[in-house]
């Protein structure tokens, strides 16, 4: 038995993002900083100037101004060696958050990432004078689209700490980034989306990369925004809405339109310079609003967004289309309210009104916001009908197959007028050939049965109907009285299979008989292609048999599927969803492997989630999560896990750059080099600096119970192990937790509530014995529990809802043998997975 220290342990400033270290290598490409070299030679600021290349940190490139002959080889690997982890890092954050979430691909043209570092400030400055597309951060860097590399200086400038210097540096790198993912060299990206979202990754706060991704904004940004706002005379020019936000290319397209429309005055009531501050910061905060804040809620769409606008599309209506038609008057409204919540917590003795101000910014809006949209966020059912004439023609072989003659025909030489439709139009051609052949077999046929009196069959709701045909005329049969009581038939609505097969043996014995097989070549019969014979035209038809229509009529089933769903719609009900779900599963169990089909997968999967939403029900959680689920009272869940399974370790994902800042308070601590967490014997061992988190999230009063063991007791302080769960955790350092066995922490930004109730004595304990601990926070009381007996408490705890997270920092593993959760799962959280579970089930 050994007794260890857990008195309580301050929580100095964790921080809340994941850490860079131990981020993947980068792979590197083909490409050379020598030719951008060779580039630079030709240029008109830097075509006098010495530079040099260094190659070492591929794929990042680096090109450095030598400014003397004084400075030997190998001077520029320790500049490069600064730059290259933070580099590193903030494009492993740019793939996580977009490139890499939607499968985009580097330009071509862009392989690499370039940097040009002049030597001092003065270096910079002439090439700066011949920038016309600045931004909030060029006059420290600069990422030039032609050059296609970040240009920026290595000394002079204002005397800033380390981090706020590379900052500029960081945000150009981003803006690079960015544009390297786009569809094309054309493709202009909304500015604000830009800005802000350069800003937004490459911000952070400390001096090392762990505190890379510790999204906060800046109070000098909030105040200089929330005071523009106050301020009548300049708010409107000053702070564009989202429709022209998303038209703006550039801050200067943004200032210029601002002075056509308001007038010159605009130039002196707002200066160039704090109009470029606000532009930054108006784009900035937009995106952490998007991307941070409302739990979340607005991340998903706005990242949909941001693939369209790399796509070639960043209009307001694409916006509109991302976030599902919802209303961005209120969303835009949303902003402001949450600008002003900001200003209050960086300045609480500041007393601030939005009132008047949201109701000014509302009247400048567009009436209902944008363009009306029909079309839910990533769902264009045009995708499964805008087909190329391969598709089309493909689509209209069933059709003739079914009989419906005179109306391919009409399709197929519509087809056959399309532009620039070259080599194609000889396929076109022998399809009319063949329609109009049989349409004329096929009229020969009816009338010989009118003439003979012989008898006709045909088929209505599933009863076979055997009459005399009296008469044939304009593309009709007229038949004698039946019992299913039909008078006449189009030609189109009798089934070609079935016409070609009862035609007189004398019908084919001309030269275009051959195309009495032409239906029965359609339905793959193997007995019209041994009959095809005797002229070229059969010996086409034969051939196409073999090697053309196979693959063509499976195409045009699935293009017949894609036009199904594509009429279905979007699903409005949960009859129609299970239509439109049986549809989807039908048609890739069938061609789910054909180009046609793969091509559509992003509005498939757009198609099925909306589909998916129709019929989710919270009761779904069972299917979503690895753990034994139980329904208890009034909407809450019970989740068990034993820990038996590797499943249940997929269901928390690791977030160990939680209270970086913290972590590294505990210098005098030792953990595992790297951390862990593996379901093992029974139990969910972790080690290291480590902070797993649960996938739900809850409301209404939670409770976590869990047996803990320890796998050695070490002597050295050093090696003890610390750890906690927490709950009601809003990924913002407020949460409250059971740290060892009972010590009580509760922290809350907003309402400035911090309490604590620790052990203050040793507690004596043996290594592989399971303790039983609980943490329940209901109705303002949080209370921990050790085998069931109250153990702390305390009262008038804020917290309502949130997540659950494991925090470990130690050598030894600590042992979770088992865990019971028990709350009120958030909807929207157990939606989300439900439906991506049930995506990602189709196989698309």
């Amino acid at each position: 038995m050994l007794k260890l220290s857990l008195a309580a342990f301050l929580i100095v400033s964790p921080a809340s993002a994941p850490s860079p270290l131990g981020a993947p290598p980068l792979v590197a490409q083909d490409s050379s900083a020598r030719a951008l070299v060779d580039a630079l030679k030709s240029h008109a600021v830097f075509g006098k100037l010495m530079f040099v290349a260094n190659e070492e940190h591929p794929p990042l490139q680096y090109v450095f101004h030598r400014p003397g002959t004084n400075y030997g080889a190998g001077f520029e690997r320790e500049l490069a060696s600064k730059r290259t982890l933070w580099l590193q890092y903030l494009e492993e954050a740019l793939r996580a958050q977009c490139a890499g979430k939607f499968a985009l691909q580097r330009r071509p043209d862009r392989p690499q990432t370039a940097l040009i570092v002049m030597w001092t400030a003065q270096d910079y400055a002439p090439y700066l004078a011949t920038v016309t597309d600045v931004n909030g951060s060029s006059d420290y860097a600069h990422f030039d689209e032609k050059l296609g590399a970040v240009v920026t200086f290595e000394y002079g400038g204002p005397s800033l700490a380390p981090h706020w210097r590379r900052l500029p540096e960081l945000t150009q790198f981003v803006r690079g980034e960015l544009y390297a993912y786009t569809k094309d060299a054309k493709v202009r990206l909304p500015h604000f989306l830009v800005e802000g979202f350069a800003s937004y990754i490459a911000n952070h706060d400390g001096v090392d990369a762990g505190a890379f991704a510790h999204r906060k904004m800046d109070k000098i940004v909030i105040d200089k925004l929330v005071r523009i706002a106050h301020d009548v005379g300049r708010r409107t020019s000053a702070l564009p809405n989202f429709a022209d936000l998303c038209e703006f290319k550039s801050f200067q397209e943004q200032r210029a339109a601002m002075v056509k429309r308001y007038g010159p005055a605009v130039e002196k009531a707002v200066k160039q310079k704090d109009a470029l501050e606000l532009c930054q910061g108006q784009a900035w905060t937009l995106v952490h609003f998007l991307m941070e804040e409302r739990g979340g809620v607005n991340r998903e769409p706005f990242l949909a967004y941001m693939k369209s606008a790399l796509s070639g599309d960043g209009s307001i209506v694409a916006l509109k289309h991302a976030f599902g038609d919802a209303d961005l008057v209120a969303l835009e409204l949303d902003y402001y309210k949450w600008l002003f919540e900001q200003f209050r917590a960086f300045y609480p003795d500041v007393k601030v009104d939005e009132g008047e101000v949201v109701k000014a910014i509302a009247a400048k809006l567009p009436p209902g916001g944008v363009p009306k949209s029909s079309k839910p966020a990533g769902l264009d059912l045009s995708a499964f009908s805008d087909l190329d004439v391969p598709s089309q023609h493909a689509a209209l072989l069933g059709a003739i197959r079914a009989g419906r003659i005179t109306e391919v025909l009409e399709k197929l030489e519509g087809l056959r007028q399309t532009p620039k439709i070259g080599e194609y139009s000889s396929r076109l051609d022998r399809e009319i050939l063949r329609c109009r052949k049989f349409a004329a077999l096929r009229e020969q046929h009816f009338k010989a049965l009118a003439a003979s009196g012989a008898r006709f069959t045909f088929e209505r709701d599933g009863k076979k109907i055997s009459t005399k045909v009296k008469t044939v005329a304009e593309g009709r049969i007229f038949l004698e009285d039946n019992r299913a009581k039909v008078e006449s038939l189009a030609f189109d609505e009798i089934d070609a299979l079935e016409v070609a097969k009862g035609m007189d043996k004398s019908l084919t014995e001309g030269s275009d008989g051959w195309a009495r097989w032409y239906p029965m070549v359609l339905a793959g019969e193997a007995k019209a292609l041994k009959a095809l014979k005797g002229n070229a035209d059969a010996d086409l038809l034969r051939e196409d048999a073999e090697s053309f229509y196979p693959g063509a009529l499976a195409m045009g089933a699935a293009i017949e599927g894609l036009t199904k769903l594509g009429e279905l719609g979007e699903p409005k009900s949960k009859d129609a969803a299970q239509k439109c779900v049986d549809a989807l599963k039908a048609l890739v169990a069938s061609h789910g492997k054909l180009d046609a089909v793969k091509t559509r997968a992003e509005s498939l999967k757009a198609l099925a989630a909306a589909a998916y939403k129709q019929l989710f029900e919270p009761a779904k959680i069972a299917e979503v999560s690895a753990a034994k689920v139980e329904a208890l009272k009034d909407g809450r869940v019970r989740f068990t896990y034993e820990f038996d399974k590797q499943e249940e370790a997929a269901e928390f994902s690791a977030d160990h750059g939680y209270f970086a800042k913290w972590r590294g308070a505990l210098s005098g601590r030792m953990v595992a080099a790297a951390p862990e967490g593996a379901v093992d014997g029974g139990g969910f061992r972790v080690r290291g600096a480590a902070c797993w988190r649960s996938a739900w999230t809850f409301a209404d009063g939670v409770s976590v119970r869990y047996d803990i063991a320890l796998t050695e007791t070490p002597s050295d302080e050093r090696r003890q192990p610390m750890f906690a769960v927490a709950v009601c955790d809003d990924r913002e350092e407020n949460f409250v937790w059971c740290q060892g066995y009972g010590s009580l922490y509760a922290n809350d930004a907003k309402t400035k509530y911090v309490k604590s109730d620790s052990l203050t004595e040793g507690k004596s304990i043996a290594a592989g014995v399971a303790y039983s601990l609980e943490l329940t926070v209901e109705g303002g009381v949080a209370t921990t529990r050790e085998s069931g007996v109250e153990v702390k408490k305390i009262q008038g705890v804020p917290h309502r809802s949130g997540g659950v997270f494991l925090f470990v920092h130690s050598d030894p593993a600590v042992v979770f043998d088992k865990l019971v959760i028990e709350g009120k799962p958030d909807t929207a959280s157990v939606e989300k997975a439900w439906i991506a579970k049930k995506v990602a089930e189709l196989k698309l």
